[in-house]
């Protein structure tokens, strides 16, 4: 009798599932469904940030790899419009080292970051976190190595913050138990 009983259960579970899935277009991969609606919720609160944050990676991809490539052809920093005056006190003897950090670090870490955004891959905000430390380390790394600031430090820091306060916007989080949150009380 008990195994009638839970095969019931589960035939009407099932059958809950694929009614509440046709009824809100929610059958895609890695959704929980079902009988728990606040899961559609949740994917629907974060697409606006999860969408501004793969525009911020594709467009900090193209960027740097497209100003790393500018430095890496023309070490000289005059295509990039930076100074030489800028290598004067830094170990650098031109913008072509710098052009590869630019192109291939950061450049690369922001394509494979935005590929797995698209990709909805588990690890997409991990990484994104990671391209974003990467950027603002860039940054301070540049402005350590160098004694005047081009265009170039502050546009990359701005970026890597960006991301980083998107990707803090774009984790879903469990709803606090009031409890928990404020304390018990008696």
């Amino acid at each position: 009798m008990d195994t009638l009983h839970a095969a019931r259960r589960r035939a009407s579970r099932i059958e809950h599932d694929v009614v509440y899935r046709s009824m809100t277009g929610s059958a895609r991969q890695g959704d929980k469904g079902g009988p728990r609606p606040e899961n559609q919720r949740k994917r629907s609160e974060l697409r606006g940030p999860r969408r501004s944050l793969l525009g911020v990676l594709a467009l900090a991809a193209v960027g740097a790899i497209t100003v790393g490539i500018l430095l890496i052809r023309r070490p000289g920093g005059g295509l990039a419009q930076l100074s030489p005056d800028l290598l004067a006190s830094s170990p650098l003897t031109s913008f072509r080292g710098l052009g590869l950090v630019l192109a291939i670090v950061v450049g690369g870490t922001q394509t494979l970051a935005a590929s797995l955004l698209v990709l909805h891959h588990e690890r997409a905000r991990v990484v994104a976190a990671a391209a974003g430390a990467i950027i603002v380390a860039t940054s301070a790394i540049l402005v350590m190595l160098s004694i005047r600031l081009s265009w170039l430090q502050p546009t990359l820091f701005g970026i890597g913050f960006i991301e980083l306060l998107l990707v803090a916007a774009s984790t879903p989080r469990k709803p606090a138990d009031r409890k928990h949150r404020f304390g018990r009380r008696g």
